[in-house]
C-alpha cells in the first residue's frame, strides 16, 4: 500500500496550492471562478478530499495550465 504522504492525490493537492499561490490568487477567487464554495478549494489543497479528474480539469482551466502540469512531478 502506498503511504498517504506520497499519494497521487496529495501531490496534486500540493501542486494546486503552489500554482494558486504562484498566480497570486486567493482561494475565494478560485472558488468563485469554479462556482464552488471556498471550502472546496481549501479541502482540495489540503488533501482532505479526493480530487477527481474533472476537478483537475476545472482547476487547470482557471489557472490556464495544461492538465498534465498537475501530474508532472509524480
Amino acid at each position: 500500500m502506498v503511504s498517504p504522504k506520497y499519494s497521487v492525490n496529495a501531490k496534486v493537492a500540493q501542486k494546486l496550492r503552489e500554482t494558486r499561490e504562484d498566480l497570486d490568487l486567493k482561494q475565494k477567487d478560485v472558488a468563485a471562478a469554479l462556482h464552488r464554495a471556498t471550502d472546496f478549494v481549501s479541502m482540495s489543497e489540503l488533501d482532505k478530499r479526493q480530487i477527481s479528474v474533472e476537478d483537475v480539469v476545472s482547476f487547470a482551466q482557471v489557472y490556464k495550465k495544461p492538465v498534465i502540469y498537475f501530474f508532472s512531478d509524480l
